[in-house]
Protein backbone atom coordinates (compact mmCIF):
# COMPACT_ATOMS: atom_id res chain seq x y z
CA UNK A 1 0.00 0.00 0.00
CA UNK A 2 2.26 2.40 1.06
CA UNK A 3 4.62 1.61 -1.61
CA UNK A 4 2.12 2.32 -4.19
CA UNK A 5 1.03 5.79 -2.70
CA UNK A 6 3.90 7.83 -2.12
CA UNK A 7 2.66 10.83 -0.36
CA UNK A 8 -0.13 9.20 1.40
CA UNK A 9 0.48 6.54 4.29
CA UNK A 10 -3.29 5.07 2.62
CA UNK A 11 -4.04 4.87 6.35
CA UNK A 12 -7.05 6.60 8.70
CA UNK A 13 -7.28 6.00 12.17
CA UNK A 14 -10.73 5.57 13.59
CA UNK A 15 -10.95 6.48 17.50
CA UNK A 16 -14.77 6.59 19.20
CA UNK A 17 -14.45 7.33 22.62
CA UNK A 18 -17.84 6.27 23.97
CA UNK A 19 -17.20 2.77 23.46
CA UNK A 20 -13.12 3.09 23.32
CA UNK A 21 -12.86 1.23 20.58
CA UNK A 22 -9.86 1.74 17.97
CA UNK A 23 -9.37 0.75 14.34
CA UNK A 24 -7.15 1.53 11.39
CA UNK A 25 -9.18 1.43 7.73
CA UNK A 26 -7.93 1.56 4.43
CA UNK A 27 -7.68 5.44 2.99
CA UNK A 28 -9.94 4.93 -0.07
CA UNK A 29 -8.31 5.76 -3.40
CA UNK A 30 -11.32 7.79 -4.71
CA UNK A 31 -11.44 9.71 -1.76
CA UNK A 32 -7.81 11.65 -2.68
CA UNK A 33 -8.45 11.40 -6.25
CA UNK A 34 -11.59 13.27 -5.86
CA UNK A 35 -10.85 15.37 -3.33
CA UNK A 36 -7.71 17.62 -2.99
CA UNK A 37 -5.21 17.36 0.05
CA UNK A 38 -6.41 16.67 3.62
CA UNK A 39 -9.35 19.76 3.36
CA UNK A 40 -10.66 18.25 0.51
CA UNK A 41 -10.51 14.24 2.09
CA UNK A 42 -11.48 15.49 5.22
CA UNK A 43 -14.71 17.38 4.37
CA UNK A 44 -16.06 14.80 2.15
CA UNK A 45 -15.03 12.24 5.40
CA UNK A 46 -17.02 14.85 7.96
CA UNK A 47 -19.93 14.78 5.00
CA UNK A 48 -20.17 11.17 5.22
CA UNK A 49 -20.16 11.00 8.88
CA UNK A 50 -22.85 13.55 9.52
CA UNK A 51 -26.53 13.65 9.43
CA UNK A 52 -28.92 16.64 8.69
CA UNK A 53 -29.19 19.17 11.55
CA UNK A 54 -26.37 17.23 13.53
CA UNK A 55 -25.36 19.31 16.77
CA UNK A 56 -21.70 20.52 16.64
CA UNK A 57 -20.84 19.03 19.83
CA UNK A 58 -22.95 16.06 19.30
CA UNK A 59 -21.15 12.95 20.40
CA UNK A 60 -21.36 11.53 17.01
CA UNK A 61 -20.21 14.52 15.93
CA UNK A 62 -16.96 13.97 14.01
CA UNK A 63 -13.27 15.91 14.59
CA UNK A 64 -11.24 14.88 11.64
CA UNK A 65 -7.16 15.76 12.02
CA UNK A 66 -5.66 15.29 8.19
CA UNK A 67 -2.00 15.17 6.58
CA UNK A 68 -1.62 16.10 3.03
CA UNK A 69 0.42 14.06 0.67
CA UNK A 70 3.06 16.61 1.28
CA UNK A 71 3.27 16.01 5.02
CA UNK A 72 6.15 14.53 6.56
CA UNK A 73 8.48 15.64 3.35
CA UNK A 74 10.85 18.34 3.11
CA UNK A 75 8.85 20.61 0.86
CA UNK A 76 8.77 23.91 1.87
CA UNK A 77 5.24 25.21 3.97
CA UNK A 78 4.33 21.42 4.14
CA UNK A 79 4.14 21.32 8.10
CA UNK A 80 0.29 22.00 8.46
CA UNK A 81 -2.65 19.83 9.49
CA UNK A 82 -6.03 20.44 9.23
CA UNK A 83 -9.02 20.35 11.93
CA UNK A 84 -12.30 19.41 9.78
CA UNK A 85 -15.36 19.52 12.10
CA UNK A 86 -18.90 21.07 12.08
CA UNK A 87 -18.28 24.63 14.03
CA UNK A 88 -19.70 24.88 17.73
CA UNK A 89 -19.67 28.89 16.70
CA UNK A 90 -20.95 29.13 13.27
CA UNK A 91 -22.93 25.95 13.29
CA UNK A 92 -21.57 25.41 9.58
CA UNK A 93 -19.05 23.51 8.33
CA UNK A 94 -15.02 24.47 9.70
CA UNK A 95 -11.48 23.69 8.64
CA UNK A 96 -8.90 25.14 10.65
CA UNK A 97 -5.68 24.88 10.01
CA UNK A 98 -2.33 24.39 11.98
CA UNK A 99 1.57 24.17 11.63
CA UNK A 100 4.23 22.95 13.46
CA UNK A 101 5.20 19.67 14.23
CA UNK A 102 2.18 17.31 15.17
CA UNK A 103 0.99 17.10 11.08
CA UNK A 104 4.27 15.91 10.12
CA UNK A 105 4.75 13.49 12.91
CA UNK A 106 0.81 12.05 12.53
CA UNK A 107 1.99 11.26 8.84
CA UNK A 108 5.88 9.23 10.33
CA UNK A 109 2.95 7.21 12.70
CA UNK A 110 1.60 6.00 9.34
CA UNK A 111 -1.78 7.99 9.40
CA UNK A 112 -2.90 10.27 7.20
CA UNK A 113 -6.05 11.21 8.73
CA UNK A 114 -7.26 10.60 12.56
CA UNK A 115 -11.14 10.31 13.24
CA UNK A 116 -12.68 11.09 16.71
CA UNK A 117 -16.16 10.59 17.48
CA UNK A 118 -17.91 9.40 20.62
CA UNK A 119 -17.27 10.88 24.25
CA UNK A 120 -15.48 9.62 26.77
CA UNK A 121 -17.34 9.19 31.01
CA UNK A 122 -14.23 10.63 32.03
CA UNK A 123 -11.38 12.93 30.68
CA UNK A 124 -9.16 11.02 28.59
CA UNK A 125 -5.82 11.47 26.09
CA UNK A 126 -4.65 9.64 23.47
CA UNK A 127 -1.18 8.27 22.48
CA UNK A 128 -0.42 6.81 18.84
CA UNK A 129 3.29 5.48 18.84
CA UNK A 130 3.53 4.22 15.25
CA UNK A 131 0.81 0.79 14.88
CA UNK A 132 0.05 0.94 19.04
CA UNK A 133 -2.84 3.30 20.09
CA UNK A 134 -4.11 3.76 23.42
CA UNK A 135 -6.46 5.38 25.17
CA UNK A 136 -4.97 6.99 28.59
CA UNK A 137 -6.62 8.56 31.92
CA UNK A 138 -6.28 12.37 31.83
CA UNK A 139 -8.24 13.44 34.74
CA UNK A 140 -5.14 14.81 36.40
CA UNK A 141 -3.85 16.72 33.64
CA UNK A 142 -8.11 18.05 32.99
CA UNK A 143 -8.13 22.00 34.19
CA UNK A 144 -4.22 22.47 33.35
CA UNK A 145 -3.74 25.05 30.68
CA UNK A 146 -1.87 23.70 27.40
CA UNK A 147 1.71 24.19 28.23
CA UNK A 148 1.44 22.54 31.23
CA UNK A 149 -0.78 19.85 29.76
CA UNK A 150 2.26 19.27 26.77
CA UNK A 151 5.26 19.03 29.34
CA UNK A 152 3.10 16.55 31.84
CA UNK A 153 1.75 13.97 28.76
CA UNK A 154 5.77 14.27 27.92
CA UNK A 155 7.00 13.37 31.09
CA UNK A 156 4.45 10.89 31.66
CA UNK A 157 4.96 9.00 29.00
CA UNK A 158 9.16 9.56 28.96
CA UNK A 159 8.62 11.07 24.97
CA UNK A 160 10.24 14.24 25.14
CA UNK A 161 10.25 14.45 21.17
CA UNK A 162 6.09 13.35 21.24
CA UNK A 163 4.43 15.70 19.30
CA UNK A 164 0.91 16.81 21.34
CA UNK A 165 -1.84 18.99 20.08
CA UNK A 166 -4.61 19.95 23.53
CA UNK A 167 -6.91 21.73 24.87
CA UNK A 168 -6.62 24.20 27.97
CA UNK A 169 -9.99 25.24 30.29
CA UNK A 170 -11.35 27.11 27.43
CA UNK A 171 -11.70 23.98 25.47
CA UNK A 172 -12.35 21.87 28.59
CA UNK A 173 -15.84 24.54 29.35
CA UNK A 174 -16.43 24.45 25.29
CA UNK A 175 -15.98 28.31 24.66
CA UNK A 176 -16.76 28.07 21.36
CA UNK A 177 -14.05 30.01 20.13
CA UNK A 178 -11.72 27.32 21.62
CA UNK A 179 -8.31 26.37 20.29
CA UNK A 180 -6.21 23.53 19.70
CA UNK A 181 -2.94 24.34 20.76
CA UNK A 182 0.47 21.97 19.57
CA UNK A 183 4.34 23.13 19.56
CA UNK A 184 3.09 26.00 22.89
CA UNK A 185 2.21 28.60 20.23
CA UNK A 186 1.07 26.58 16.98
CA UNK A 187 -3.02 27.38 17.32
CA UNK A 188 -5.95 25.79 15.26
CA UNK A 189 -8.19 27.96 16.05
CA UNK A 190 -10.56 29.02 13.70
CA UNK A 191 -14.23 28.15 14.13
CA UNK A 192 -13.46 26.47 17.98
CA UNK A 193 -12.29 23.18 17.66
CA UNK A 194 -11.08 23.39 21.11
CA UNK A 195 -14.97 23.40 22.05
CA UNK A 196 -15.32 20.00 19.90
CA UNK A 197 -12.01 18.52 21.51
CA UNK A 198 -13.75 19.32 24.74
CA UNK A 199 -17.14 18.48 24.49
CA UNK A 200 -15.69 14.72 23.47
CA UNK A 201 -13.64 14.94 26.80
CA UNK A 202 -10.63 14.53 25.19
CA UNK A 203 -7.37 16.24 26.94
CA UNK A 204 -4.68 15.86 24.04
CA UNK A 205 -3.46 13.73 21.73
CA UNK A 206 0.28 12.82 21.67
CA UNK A 207 1.78 11.04 18.57
CA UNK A 208 4.94 9.63 17.99
CA UNK A 209 5.96 8.18 14.75
CA UNK A 210 9.05 6.86 12.70
CA UNK A 211 8.05 5.62 9.38
CA UNK A 212 8.90 8.30 6.98
CA UNK A 213 7.46 9.18 3.84
CA UNK A 214 8.06 7.45 0.31
CA UNK A 215 8.67 9.40 -2.45
CA UNK A 216 8.09 7.85 -6.31
CA UNK A 217 11.22 10.05 -7.85
CA UNK A 218 13.46 10.80 -4.67
CA UNK A 219 16.18 13.11 -6.78
CA UNK A 220 13.17 14.78 -8.96
CA UNK A 221 11.69 15.99 -6.13
CA UNK A 222 14.57 16.68 -4.05
CA UNK A 223 15.39 18.81 -6.66
CA UNK A 224 12.31 20.62 -7.03
CA UNK A 225 12.06 21.25 -3.29
CA UNK A 226 15.41 23.08 -3.49
CA UNK A 227 13.81 25.52 -6.69
CA UNK A 228 10.85 26.20 -4.74
CA UNK A 229 13.15 26.63 -1.57
CA UNK A 230 14.68 29.40 -3.56
CA UNK A 231 12.17 30.96 -4.66
CA UNK A 232 10.98 31.62 -1.38
CA UNK A 233 13.79 32.62 -0.05
CA UNK A 234 14.48 34.88 -3.03
CA UNK A 235 10.95 36.72 -2.99
CA UNK A 236 11.29 40.53 -1.59
CA UNK A 237 8.94 39.49 1.35
CA UNK A 238 10.57 36.63 2.80
CA UNK A 239 13.21 38.47 5.25
CA UNK A 240 10.46 40.33 6.80
CA UNK A 241 7.75 37.75 6.91
CA UNK A 242 11.05 35.32 8.54
CA UNK A 243 11.56 37.85 11.09
CA UNK A 244 8.38 39.38 12.30
CA UNK A 245 5.58 36.60 10.82
CA UNK A 246 2.44 37.33 8.91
Amino acid sequence: MRGKWYGWCGRILYVELSSMQVKTEELPKELVRDFLGQSGSGARLLMDMSYPGMPPLAHKAPLIFGVGPLGGTPAPCSGRFSLTFKSPLTGIFADSNCGGHFGPELKMAGYDHLVITGRADHPVYLWIDNDMVQIKDARHLWGLDTWETDAGIKQELGERTAQVACIGPAGENMVLMAAVICNLARAAARCGPGAVMGSKNLKAVAVRGDKGVEFFEPAAFAEAVHEVRQAIQSDPLYEQASSYGT
